[in-house]
C-alpha cells in the first residue's frame, strides 16, 4: 500500500489514547498518566498529569478532558478528573468509576462504577445526581442529555438523567388510563375512580378527573370533571371522545370548551380515527358512526348489541364484536352490509391501522383476520390476554400467565412464527408494541421492561405502581400509569439521531442505546 509513513507518537505503553474532534491532537492514557500529542508528531507532548489513568477522553468541542484514575494502575486514589486547554483540573469525585463520558454539549458528564451511576456537573459547582447505587461498568447519556443507558448488576436500565423517578413525571396522581398522541407531546389521562364511606356506611362513588396535559410545556387542563365516564383519545391529539352512560361526546382538545354531543344513549365501545375526523361507538343499542366536522348526522350501522370496535387510521374501516361473540368487518365508506369474520365467541377485536389486519381474542384463543382477503389463521388456541397489534399488523403480541409471544405475521403462508419471552414468577398486567413492530413494553408487579422483537431485554424502566403503558404514533415516547402516577420515557427521538455524526469518533452509541432509540445507522 502506498501514503505516508506513520507516525510514532510515542513508544511507551498505553491502555487508551484518541484523536481530539478535529483530528490534529492525540490524547494518552496509561500508567505513566494523560498526555496531549500534537497528531504528527512535531512536539513533545503536554503532560496533564503523571498519576496512572485508566480512560481518558474529549469532549464534543475538543477544549475539555475527562480522566479517571485507578488505583490498580498504581494511583494514590480513585475519581475522576476534568481538565480544560490550559492544563487546569477540578476533581469530581473521588469514588471508584469504571466509565466516565461527556455530553454533547459538554455540560454534564455520566460516571459508572461499583458505587453505582451518577450524572456530575462537568465543572464541579452543582451536586451530583446519583441514579442508581447498583454496582454498573457502563453507562452512556442520550445527545440531547435527557436520559442515560447504564449497564451492571441490574442489567441494561434507562433512566432520566434528572434523576426524577427515571422518567419525566407528568402526575403523582393514580391514574387509571392515559393515550399518548403522535408525536407524544400531548396525553389524555383519567384518573382512579375511589369508593368514599358514607356517614351510614354505604360507599360512594367518587368519579375521577379526565385532563388534557402537555407533556414538555407541563400545562394541564380538565377536559371532563368528576365523571364515570371513560374516554379515548385520536393519535394526532386534535379531539378526544367521552363514553358512558350518559352517551357519547366529542372533545376539541385545540380549542378547550363544551363537547359535542353524538349520542346520549349509553355507551360502552368506542373508536376515533387517527385524525380525529369520524368516530364509531355502540352499546346495548347497535352501532353507530359520525364524522366530527358535523357535514352530516350519525349513521345507524347496526342494532345488534355492540361490546368492542376498532377503527383504521383513515377512517375507512372499522370492526366490532357483540356480546354473543360475533365480530363483523364495516366499510365505512362503501356497502354498508358487513362482513363476518371466522371468529368463536371474540370478547375483544383489534385493528391494525391500515384496517387490513385484524385480531379477535377468544376464550378459546386468538385468531388473526386478513380483511380484504378473508384468510385467517389461529395463533392460540387457548385464552390469552394482554393482545396488542402494531401500526401494520406485521407484529402481535399475546400474553399467558408466564410470558408474552411476539408473533411475526406477515401473511397465512408461511405460517405465523412465535419469540416467547419467559417471564415466569411476574405477574404481568399489560403490553404495549411500538408501531413499527420492534419493541415491546411489558409491565408487571415486577416493573416494566423494554424487549426487542426478537426476545433482548433492552432496559428496565425504573417507576413503581405502573399497570399499563402506551407507545406514541412515531415511538419515540413511551407512557406508563399506574397507582404512582403518569411517566413519560424518550426512547427514540429524531433530535438524537440528527447528532449522532457529532458523537462519531470515540463517542459513538453504544449497542444498548442504538436498540432503545432506534438509531440506523449504529
Amino acid at each position: 500500500m502506498g501514503g505516508a509513513p506513520p507516525v510514532t507518537i510515542t513508544t511507551t505503553p498505553m491502555v487508551a489514547a484518541g484523536f481530539d474532534p478535529d483530528g490534529t491532537r492525540v490524547l494518552t492514557a496509561g500508567t505513566s498518566g494523560a498526555s496531549l500529542w500534537r497528531a504528527d508528531g512535531a512536539a513533545p507532548p503536554q503532560a496533564l498529569t503523571a498519576d496512572p489513568v485508566l480512560a481518558a477522553s474529549f469532549d464534543a468541542s475538543g477544549q475539555r478532558i475527562v480522566t479517571i484514575r485507578d488505583t490498580a494502575l498504581g494511583s494514590n486514589e480513585p475519581g475522576v478528573s476534568v481538565w480544560d486547554a490550559a492544563g487546569n483540573s477540578v476533581t469530581l469525585t473521588t469514588d471508584d468509576v469504571t466509565s466516565a463520558e461527556f455530553s454533547v454539549d459538554g455540560g454534564q458528564i455520566v460516571t459508572a462504577g461499583p458505587t453505582g451511576v451518577t450524572v456530575r456537573d462537568a465543572t464541579g459547582v452543582a451536586p451530583p445526581i446519583a441514579l442508581t447505587a447498583a454496582s454498573s461498568y457502563d453507562a452512556t447519556i442520550s445527545s440531547d442529555g435527557s436520559m442515560v443507558l447504564s449497564v451492571g448488576t441490574a442489567g441494561v436500565t434507562l433512566w432520566d438523567a434528572s434523576g426524577r423517578n427515571a422518567s419525566t413525571t407528568v402526575t403523582d396522581e393514580a391514574t387509571s388510563t392515559a393515550w399518548i398522541d403522535e408525536g407524544g407531546e400531548r396525553l389524555l389521562t383519567r384518573g382512579r375512580d375511589i369508593a368514599v364511606a358514607g356517614t351510614a356506611g354505604a360507599l360512594t362513588a367518587v368519579a375521577a378527573d379526565t385532563v388534557v396535559r402537555e407533556v414538555d410545556r407541563g400545562a394541564r387542563s380538565t377536559l371532563i370533571s368528576d365523571t364515570l365516564d371513560a374516554a379515548i383519545m385520536s393519535s394526532d391529539g386534535s379531539r378526544a371522545v367521552s363514553l358512558g352512560s350518559e352517551g357519547v361526546t366529542v372533545w376539541n382538545l385545540d380549542a378547550p370548551g363544551e363537547g359535542t354531543v353524538l349520542s346520549t344513549d349509553a355507551t360502552y365501545a368506542a373508536a376515533i380515527s387517527a385524525d380525529g375526523g369520524r368516530v364509531v361507538a355502540g352499546g346495548f343499542w347497535g352501532l353507530r358512526v359520525w364524522d366530527t366536522d358535523g357535514s352530516a348526522p350519525g349513521r345507524a350501522l347496526s342494532d345488534m348489541n355492540t361490546r368492542t370496535v376498532a377503527i383504521s387510521q383513515d377512517g375507512s374501516t372499522a370492526v366490532s364484536t357483540s356480546w354473543d361473540g360475533e365480530a363483523l368487518v364495516w366499510d365505512l365508506d362503501g356497502d354498508p352490509d358487513p362482513v363476518q369474520l371466522p371468529a368463536e365467541q371474540a370478547f375483544q377485536v383489534l385493528l391494525s391501522g391500515d384496517g387490513k389486519v385484524a385480531v379477535t381474542p377468544s376464550a378459546s384463543g386468538v385468531v388473526v383476520h386478513w380483511v380484504e382477503t378473508g384468510e385467517s389463521v389461529t395463533l392460540e388456541d387457548e385464552s390469552a390476554y394482554g393482545v396488542t397489534i402494531n401500526a401494520d399488523g406485521s407484529r402481535i403480541v399475546t400474553t399467558t400467565g408466564t410470558g408474552v409471544k411476539v408473533w411475526s405475521v406477515r401473511s397465512i403462508s408461511p405460517e405465523p412464527t412465535a419469540v416467547t419471552i419467559d417471564l415466569t414468577g411476574d405477574y404481568l398486567l399489560a403490553t404495549a408494541i411500538d408501531p413499527s413492530g420492534e419493541r415491546i413494553v411489558v409491565v408487571g408487579q415486577a416493573g416494566a421492561t423494554l424487549w426487542s422483537a426478537d426476545g433482548r431485554r433492552l432496559a428496565t424502566l425504573p417507576a413503581e405502581g405502573l399497570e399499563g403503558a402506551e407507545f406514541s404514533g412515531d415511538g419515540s415516547r413511551l407512557v406508563g400509569f399506574g397507582s404512582s402516577g403518569v411517566h413519560v420515557w424518550q426512547v427514540s427521538s429524531a433530535e438524537m439521531r440528527a447528532d449522532l455524526d457529532r458523537r462519531l469518533g470515540g463517542n459513538t452509541y453504544s449497542d444498548q442505546e442504538c436498540a432503545v432509540y432506534r438509531i440506523e445507522p449504529c
